[in-house]
């Protein structure tokens, strides 16, 4: 018995005639060909467009979402690593390799253009040295400098973003959490005045 070629079926929105398998369009169950009118390659293009126009509006939702959930996304993203951790590092050496140079750039590139995001990985980086309980975002930092609406924690002095520190309130060196809720901004003064003393031994020592 000969096997008959794989059907063709014609995407609804470039007209092109592709294999009718989910290699080239995305499985819609309640379609009576189980898949979507339109190929992968015009689904992604659209939600490329889509994304596009409404970036803003994207962005300023998952802020919200993740200031309102914080707990919940972290544990959800913990629960994915631990269950495709090791293909996901995988895939991430294997694209690392095959583009090593492009990454670095990029990565320096963006590392100057965002340098919030930049010092929240060193802080991170160091707890994680320190093997500090909790971590932050570059929006928790942000959050907490409108919560005390720009100005220093200890002295309550004005206190510009570029020249903002972000101060640990139980030290790391103490055993405190690198975690959002251990976290304020402070002035420069009363942070390096501050240094790794508990809030209650530095006490008085205010200017």
């Amino acid at each position: 018995m000969r096997v008959q070629d794989t059907p063709l079926k014609t995407c609804s929105k470039c007209g092109r005639e592709l294999p009718a398998t989910t290699e080239f369009f995305q499985a819609r169950t309640e379609r009576l060909c189980g898949l979507q009118s339109q190929c992968r390659d015009c689904r992604r293009e659209q939600h490329h467009d889509w994304r596009e126009r409404h970036r803003a509006e994207e962005i300023a939702y998952n802020r919200s979402h993740y200031r309102n959930n914080h707990q919940q996304v972290l544990a959800n993203a913990a629960a994915y690593l631990a269950r495709n951790g090791d293909e996901i590092r995988a895939r991430k050496r294997a694209h690392y390799a095959a583009n090593s140079e492009t990454a670095r750039a990029r990565s320096a590139a963006y590392s100057r253009e965002h340098p919030e995001w930049n010092a929240t990985n060193s802080r991170n980086r160091r707890a994680l040295m320190r093997q500090a309980p909790g971590t932050h975002t570059a929006i928790d930092v942000r959050t907490q400098y409108d919560r005390q609406k720009g100005r220093c924690y200890w002295c309550g002095c004005k206190v510009a973003w570029r020249r903002k520190h972000v101060d640990h309130v139980v030290p790391l060196a103490l055993g405190g959490s690198n975690g959002p809720e251990n976290l304020v901004i402070a002035c420069a003064h009363c942070n390096d005045s501050k240094g790794a003393k508990s809030p209650m031994e530095w006490a008085g020592c205010l200017c």
